[in-house]
C-alpha cells in the first residue's frame, strides 16, 4: 500500500451570499456579493504515490478479481425545475428551431485538412477497465483529460489512467479512483476533471466523494512535481452547505462540479441539490482554494461563493501562455448559459476578484456578474443513434435502440480563456431541414473586463453555430485552444443511419480559427455499433434514453503545442459476454 501522511486541518470557510441577477433585455447589469464568515473543520490530508499505488498488492488483486456488484448509474442529472435532462416536454420538442443550413460536412479522419499536418488518436479508458478494476458496471463516463510533454492523464469517474499521448501506451494504471483519492470506505465517486498548469508545473485532478449520509467532499489531487506519474497531495474539501435553508440542515449533494483556475485560486463550482425526493435544486456554489497552499501540501482557508439564481457556472482555464487576469487585484472569470434557468438567450459572465488575497484575507474575495444577450439557443434533446439493438437491450426485450441523453444546454466542458476572450460551446435541440429532431452546437466568444473595484462587463466578440448534415447530432462539445484562440473543438457525433461515416456514436473534431469553425467535421474515433447499456434498456418498448458522457474534454500540450480532444464513443463491435454497457473514450491528437 502507498505510504500516507495524514494531518488534521482546521479550515475557515467564508460563506458568501449574493443578490440575484437583475435581468434586462441584453443590457449589462452588475451584481455584487456580500460576505459573512464561519469556521469549519475539514477532512484529512494525505499523500499517494502513483508508482507505489499502481504496483500495490491491493491494485494487483483488484485487476485479477472477477466478481461483480450491481451496476451504478452516475447521479441522474436534473434541471433546476426538477425535470430530467433526458425527458424534454412535448412543448419543448414542438418548439425546436431550425438553425440554418448545414455549415460542415462529415468526413473520415483520413481526409486531413491543410491546417492539421497530423491527426491520430487512440482508445482511452473503456467500460471493461472499470469492470476489471472496480467490479461494477458504470454509466456514463465523465471524462477529464490533460496533456503535458506528451503525457496524457485521463480520469473517467472511477478510473485514472496515464498514457503516452502519441502512441496510447499506458504509463500507469488503470488505477481505481477510490484508491487514488484515498476515498473512505462506502463512498462513491463522480464527476471528474484534470488540468495541467504550465505556470506552476503541477497537475490538478478533482472529483466528488459522497455517500448517502454525511460525506459530501470535493476531492482534489495536486502533483508534488511536474511528473504525472509521481506523488500527489490529496485533499478532501468539505462542500459545506448545511447552513443554506434549502439544504435542510445537512449538506446538499454537490452535483456537476466544474473547475478552473487563475494565478491564485483553484475554484470548483457545483450545483447543490437537497436530499428531498428527486433532489430539489437549491443553488450553485463555488469553492475557492489557494493554489500555493494546495501545491505545498499545506493547510489552508477556503472560500465558498453562493449563486442562488444560477446553474452550471463554469470557471475558465487559461490556454498555455495566456496571461492571467490581473485587474481588480487578481480575477478569475466564469461563464454561464442562462437559458437553462430563465429561458433567455443570455450568457452570464462572472468575475471573482481580489484573488491575490486568497491566502492572507480570503473574505475579501468579491464577485460581480453581468448578462449579455447572445444568439438563440434552447434545450437539448435526446440524440438518435442507428437502430441497432445490442445484446444487452435484446436480453431485456427491447426492440428499438435507445436514444442518447444530450445533457444540459450549458457550458459542460471547460471554458477556455484565450487572447483575452472566454470561449464556450454547448449543444441544444434543433430540427434539420427534414423536420428531424437532433442536437447542434452553439459557440460563444466573449470579451470580459473588470474595473479596479471588481465590477465586471462583457461583450460578444464572436458567436456562431456548428450545424452538421441532416440526420446528425453533435453533443458534449469542448474547446482546446492556444493563446491566439485557434485550435479545435471536439464532440460526440451520431447519425440515425448506420451507413454514413460517424453514424454510430463517434468521436469527432472540427478546426476552430479563433473567430469561427472552418473546414469539415472529421471523425477521428469511428463508432463500431450503437450504445447498448443498462441505463437505456431497462425494459421493453421504444423511447428509452441511455445516459451518455456528461461532458467531453479538450486541452493543449504546453510543451509541444499539440491539441487534444477526448470524447465518449463506442469502440468495439462486441464486448465480453454479460457486460452491461459498451461505452469507451477516444483521445485525438492534432497538430
Amino acid at each position: 500500500m502507498p505510504s500516507s501522511r495524514i494531518a488534521l486541518c482546521s479550515v475557515r470557510a467564508v460563506l458568501m451570499l449574493m443578490i440575484l441577477a437583475v435581468l434586462t433585455s441584453g443590457l449589462a447589469v452588475g451584481q455584487e456579493l456580500r460576505t459573512t464568515n464561519t469556521e469549519f473543520t475539514v477532512d484529512l490530508t494525505a499523500e499517494i504515490s502513483v508508482p507505489e499505488l499502481a504496483a500495490s498488492e491491493a491494485n494487483r488483486q483488484a485487476l485479477e478479481e472477477q466478481y461483480y456488484m450491481p451496476p451504478v448509474e452516475q447521479p441522474v442529472h436534473r434541471l433546476p425545475n426538477g425535470e430530467l435532462t433526458s425527458e424534454p416536454s412535448q412543448d419543448v420538442l414542438d418548439r425546436l428551431p431550425w438553425v440554418g443550413e448545414p455549415n460542415a460536412v462529415t468526413l473520415g479522419a483520413d481526409k486531413i485538412t491543410p491546417s492539421f499536418s497530423s491527426i491520430k488518436g487512440f482508445v482511452g479508458v473503456v467500460e471493461a477497465d472499470n469492470v476489471t478494476v472496480n467490479h461494477f458496471e458504470l454509466e456514463p463516463p465523465d471524462q477529464g483529460l490533460a496533456v503535458n510533454n506528451n503525457v496524457a492523464v485521463e480520469i473517467v469517474n472511477n478510473i485514472v489512467q496515464i498514457f503516452n499521448a502519441t502512441t496510447g501506451a499506458s504509463l500507469a494504471g488503470p488505477i481505481a479512483a477510490s484508491k487514488f483519492f484515498n476515498a473512505p470506505s462506502g463512498t462513491g465517486l463522480t464527476d471528474t476533471q484534470v488540468f495541467y498548469d504550465p505556470t506552476t508545473k503541477r497537475w490538478f485532478l478533482t472529483e466528488i466523494i459522497s455517500n448517502s449520509s454525511s460525506i459530501e467532499d470535493i476531492a482534489v489531487a495536486v502533483s508534488k512535481t511536474s511528473s504525472a506519474t509521481g506523488s500527489y497531495f490529496i485533499y478532501h474539501i468539505r462542500a459545506v452547505s448545511s447552513d443554506l435553508s434549502g439544504c435542510g440542515s445537512v449538506d446538499c449533494f454537490p452535483d456537476y462540479p466544474k473547475a478552473g483556475y487563475d494565478k491564485n485560486i483553484l475554484i470548483v463550482d457545483v450545483d447543490l441539490f437537497n436530499s428531498a425526493p428527486k433532489g430539489k435544486f437549491v443553488a450553485a456554489a463555488g469553492y475557492a482554494m489557494p493554489k500555493s497552499k494546495l501545491e505545498a501540501g499545506a493547510a489552508f482557508t477556503y472560500e465558498r461563493l453562493v449563486f442562488p439564481g444560477d446553474f452550471v457556472v463554469q470557471p475558465s482555464v487559461p490556454a498555455p501562455g495566456e496571461p492571467f487576469a490581473t485587474g481588480a487585484n487578481g480575477t478569475e472569470y466564469l461563464m454561464e448559459a442562462r437559458n437553462i434557468v430563465d429561458g433567455s438567450t443570455n450568457v452570464r459572465v462572472w468575475a471573482i476578484s481580489n484573488t491575490n488575497n486568497i491566502v492572507t484575507s480570503p473574505s475579501s474575495l468579491r464577485g460581480s456578474g453581468v448578462d449579455v444577450k447572445g444568439e438563440s439557443y434552447g434545450a437539448a434533446v435526446p440524440s438518435t443513434q442507428p437502430d441497432v439493438v445490442g445484446p444487452y437491450c435484446k436480453s431485456k426485450g427491447v426492440t428499438s435502440a435507445p436514444s442518447i441523453d444530450a445533457g444540459y444546454n450549458g457550458f459542460q466542458a471547460t471554458v477556455q480563456k484565450a487572447n483575452g476572450k472566454l470561449y464556450g460551446a454547448l449543444a441544444f435541440g434543433s430540427k434539420d431541414s427534414t423536420g428531424f429532431n437532433r442536437d447542434v452546437i452553439a459557440w460563444f466568444a466573449l470579451t470580459p473586463s473588470v474595473t479596479s473595484t471588481g465590477t465586471v462587463s462583457a461583450t460578444i466578440f464572436k458567436q456562431g453555430y456548428l450545424v452538421p448534415g441532416n440526420g446528425y447530432s453533435l453533443t458534449y462539445p469542448a474547446f482546446g485552444l492556444n493563446k491566439t484562440g485557434a485550435g479545435a473543438m471536439g464532440f460526440t457525433e451520431i447519425n440515425k443511419s448506420k451507413s454514413v461515416v460517424g453514424g454510430y456514436p463517434s468521436a469527432s473534431i472540427i478546426q476552430f480559427t479563433g473567430t469561427g469553425v472552418t473546414g469539415a467535421i472529421l471523425v477521428t474515433g469511428q463508432g463500431q455499433t450503437s450504445d447498448d447499456g443498462f441505463t437505456g434498456c431497462p425494459g421493453a418498448g421504444p423511447g428509452k434514453v441511455g445516459r451518455w458522457g456528461d461532458y467531453g474534454a479538450a486541452t493543449v500540450d504546453a510543451a509541444t503545442g499539440f491539441f487534444y480532444t477526448g470524447n465518449e464513443m463506442i469502440p468495439f463491435k462486441t464486448v465480453k459476454a454479460g457486460q452491461l454497457a459498451n461505452w469507451g473514450t477516444f483521445i485525438t491528437q492534432l497538430h
